[in-house]
């Protein structure tokens, strides 16, 4: 488990990895990065998609974050695209990109009205 802390892979990337948001104890990203920057490419596990603004400031160039099921349920989905910046999918802020995917239906209700069941493949490429 990766809770506030990081692990070098192979000398290929560092992946990151934050407690969820209700411990009151979570550090901040650049916290967990520490004061050097590295020359690997950063990749950061956030359960919840929050403080999207703080993560893109630091040296991270990609957020991988889940928790908001897109809303599963209607109406909830229209709550949860009020609830945070990037409800589902993705975005760039600065030189960081955010992914948000709705999950695979295995919280709550056996049901989803909204927000169809994904797994997300992403390839990278580090110039």
């Amino acid at each position: 488990m990766l809770n506030d802390s990081l692990a070098k892979i192979g000398g290929s990337f560092i992946i990151a990895g934050r407690l969820d948001e209700h411990f009151r104890n979570r550090k901040l990203v650049r916290e967990i990065l520490g004061d050097s920057i590295p020359d690997l490419p950063i990749l950061l596990l956030d359960h919840r998609p929050t403080q999207l603004a703080e993560v893109s400031k630091t040296a991270v160039n990609a957020q991988f974050s889940g928790h908001t099921h897109n809303g599963q349920l209607f109406p909830i989905n229209f709550i949860i695209k009020n609830m945070y910046e990037l409800a589902w999918g993705y975005r760039q802020l600065e030189n960081t990109h955010f992914f948000v995917t709705s999950g695979l239906r295995l919280w709550g209700p056996p049901v989803k009205t909204t927000g169809k069941s994904e797994i997300m493949v992403v390839d990278f490429t580090f110039e």
